[in-house]
């Protein structure tokens, strides 16, 4: 694997580059303890590790038209499958009317997730952002384009470190203005990482995860008659039984099943690709053989 952002690496000694530059060759990744990963957009079937040994994934949506619950579910689905704790911030709260009650939704959608409530600009509930940032740890701000990522690790850096734009008329959305992922230190020993937006978020993990993230939902499963129950349309199944009751949401049902189904899907492309790698491998170490062989043969 190539390293990604927040990879502890071994280095050999430093020497100059062709350019002239000082360099060094990475000679060793030690084990990632968590990640942040997803399906690589496009045709591909591979994982792209967006950061790796973080603590706390802070996953950021703005206050205004920008909130898509379906979608903060992908991020805290993809942070619960790399072992890294989620938590939500609402950032541009200065720009929500209603924002007691976009809180309160929130909560109830995410369960457990906590919910932070920021205006970078006024500089309202930062500090309960940086209080969870303990020194020697690090965390890594994921979300949407234009919803104030940047402003906020700006914001927690006390400089201008990450370009920002202003929001557009219209639509209080930010422009995209991040195109690289960057560790910066925090003056208290924390670390932290900036991510560019992310137009898609294919789920990288497997149905556990899907089930940490709708807690609700899989308590229910765990209580239908049939231990292979589709919910669908089953005698003595607990999820039917709450919905028809009104206590879970039928959005949120639907939301579930469809990201139980792509995170099966992510797993067998993941193990198709693996398998056609390895073909790959073997197939040139067996030419690579066949080559030596009869090298050997012609001295």
């Amino acid at each position: 694997d190539y390293p990604a952002v927040g990879d502890w690496v071994k280095i050999g000694e430093s020497h100059f580059d062709v350019q002239g530059n000082t360099s060094a060759l990475i000679e060793l990744m030690l084990p990632r303890k968590s990640k942040i990963s997803r399906i690589a957009s496009g045709s591909t079937s591979e994982e792209q590790v967006i950061a790796s040994n973080v603590e706390l994934a802070f996953v950021v949506s703005s206050a205004n038209q920008d909130l898509n619950i379906k979608r903060l579910k992908r991020y805290i689905l993809i942070a619960n499958a790399g072992d890294v704790k989620p938590v939500m911030i609402l950032s541009k709260s200065d720009l929500s009317k209603n924002l007691e009650e976009v809180v309160n939704n929130l909560k109830v959608a995410l369960g457990d997730v906590t919910v932070l409530a920021i205006s970078s600009k006024e500089g309202v509930g930062v500090e309960k952002v940086l209080e969870l940032m303990a020194p020697g740890t690090t965390s890594v701000f994921v979300g949407s384009s234009g919803v104030g990522k940047s402003t906020l690790v700006n914001f927690l850096l006390g400089d201008d470190v990450q370009l920002i734009k202003e929001v557009r008329d219209g639509d209080d959305k930010g422009k995209h203005t991040t195109t690289t992922r960057e560790l910066f230190f925090l003056p208290n020993g924390a670390m932290i990482v900036d991510t560019p937006g992310l137009r898609e978020v294919q789920v990288f993990g497997d149905t556990e995860s899907v089930g940490a993230t709708f807690e609700n939902i899989e308590a229910l499963a765990g209580q239908c008659r049939f231990t292979n129950c589709l919910h669908k349309t089953e005698p003595g199944c607990a999820i039917l039984a709450a919905l028809e009751a009104n206590e879970i949401d039928e959005d949120d049902l639907e939301n579930y099943s469809k990201l139980q189904r792509e995170a099966e899907f992510s797993l067998q492309k993941m193990d198709k690709q693996a398998s056609s790698n390895a073909k790959k491998r073997w197939k040139q170490i067996n030419v690579d053989y066949k080559k030596g062989k009869k090298f050997n043969k012609k001295r």
